[in-house]
């Protein structure tokens, strides 16, 4: 396993709903995302946030703020991610599907589906205490 890579993800709200997108790659193939990715060298972070959702949802975001940060190893792909968790609201731009070997589509939340459905950094965030009011009073949220 090398040193950890760094991701950024935004939790994007608007209307009282969360955007999550279906991944289609590993780690986490199949499971629910927000839009994120890496931090590129000498980016600044909120800005590494902004692009990172603008090249996946095509949706400009502003009021971008840090909520957390998840330490998230992938033992079997030997893989390992810092992802740190911005809050941000939808400023403009239109929903779709931009990098669609990614993910195959967006989708607005009231609540957050199953645990087992979501990726793991998600899952970091929630086991944390954040994101608790976003869940789904259902059996499979809180198991780990």
């Amino acid at each position: 396993m090398n040193r950890p890579e760094l991701g950024v993800a935004g939790i994007i709200i608007d209307d009282k709903k969360i955007l999550l997108g279906y991944r289609l790659s590993n780690p986490d193939k199949n499971k629910w995302q927000f839009p994120g990715g890496h931090v590129e060298p000498g980016e600044d972070l909120k800005s590494a946030c902004a692009r990172e959702v603008y090249e996946e949802t095509g949706l400009k975001i502003d009021q971008i703020e840090p909520l957390a940060f998840t330490n998230d190893i992938y033992r079997e792909y030997k893989k390992h991610y810092v992802t740190l968790f911005y809050t941000a609201h939808v400023a403009g731009g239109r929903l779709e599907v931009k990098e669609p070997d990614k993910s195959d589509e967006w989708k607005w939340w009231s609540k957050l589906p199953g645990y087992s459905s979501l990726i793991l950094p998600i899952k970091n965030l929630i086991d944390q205490g954040h994101l608790l009011s976003w869940c789904n009073n259902k059996p499979d949220v809180l198991v780990k």
